[in-house]
């Protein structure tokens, strides 16, 4: 078993697109925004570029169109700081996002985190990856344990249970920040969550795509990414299906890093004495997995 989709850096793109919303000025008749922003430095570029991207994505929608609204941001940011011209990911896109929201002089919302956790980890049946019981809305359910996922998911019936608003992800671009076998083909939503917590770890202002549950594994109601996990030290005992989420604290003598690249975690490993090589670190997955 593998998971079918999870998100990849779906979080970084989609809270870029909700700055550029509030900031621009866009729903009040675009007669506000940034247009005309001197481009002297790469940020500015970008918000300009944009801006630009955006207006003629909204010139035969009404500008009071929420939901078009939206979609045209997340597309033209996708556009025009991340993607190269061949429709690759930019090895800079990471850079040229912080340089757009910094631009808009505007800061991301961040997490609020709490509390910690002891608890039990589960296998998913015939499989070797955890699930976990985790506490939104009031309501308690199970969710995979997936450090490969840059943005938690959650199936479309639970934010039906839970009354979440959703804004629609084109699906144009699923391709670039959602992996998997044809999930660029999946309908998906953009949710903010209410506090999720493990436990008594706890995280307020989380986002999280809402997909089908024929997206992601059977008998789970969604998926645990790094947007909660990074707000913890986390220990994983894979022996003793144990996971404990701890408040953050200085790295221990004799760790190994780990690098941060497009919302993902990434550690350096050799083989038969050759390397390094970057691998990334999932528990989403069930065997190695190495590019040919």
């Amino acid at each position: 078993m593998k998971i079918k989709c999870k998100a990849n850096w779906m979080r970084h793109l989609l809270k870029t697109s909700v700055v550029i919303i509030t900031t621009t000025g866009l729903l009040s008749g675009l007669k506000s925004t940034i247009a005309q922003v001197p481009a002297n430095n790469l940020g500015q570029q970008l918000l300009q570029q944009t801006s630009q991207c955006i207006r003629s994505k909204l010139a035969d929608s009404s500008p009071s169109n929420l939901e078009a609204l939206q979609t045209a941001s997340m597309q033209c940011v996708l556009q025009v700081a991340m993607l190269a011209e061949d429709g690759s990911i930019r090895p800079d896109a990471s850079d040229r996002i912080t340089a757009l929201v910094a631009a808009t002089g505007v800061s991301l919302p961040q997490p609020v985190s709490q509390g910690q956790a002891n608890i039990p980890l589960k296998l998913l049946p015939n499989t070797n990856v955890f699930t976990l019981p985790v506490q939104i809305g009031g309501q308690s359910k199970t969710f995979l344990l997936d450090t490969g996922a840059s943005a938690s998911i959650i199936n479309s019936q639970t934010a039906t249970q839970l009354n979440l608003q959703g804004t629609p992800i084109p699906n144009d671009f699923m391709k670039y920040v959602v992996v998997g076998n044809d999930c660029s083909k999946v309908q998906a939503s953009f949710h903010k969550l209410p506090p999720v917590a493990v436990n008594a770890a706890k995280v307020q202002g989380l986002f999280a795509i809402g997909m089908s549950q024929n997206s992601i594994p059977v008998n789970t109601s969604g998926v645990l990414g790094l947007d909660f996990l990074t707000n913890f030290d986390v220990v994983i005992n894979p022996k003793k299906l144990q996971l404990q989420l701890l408040p953050p604290s200085p790295p221990v003598t004799g760790a190994i890093p780990l690098q941060g690249k497009l919302g993902n975690m990434i550690a350096q490993a050799k083989i038969n004495g050759q390397g390094p090589f970057n691998f990334l670190l999932d528990t989403g997955a069930e065997t190695t997995v190495i590019s040919k």
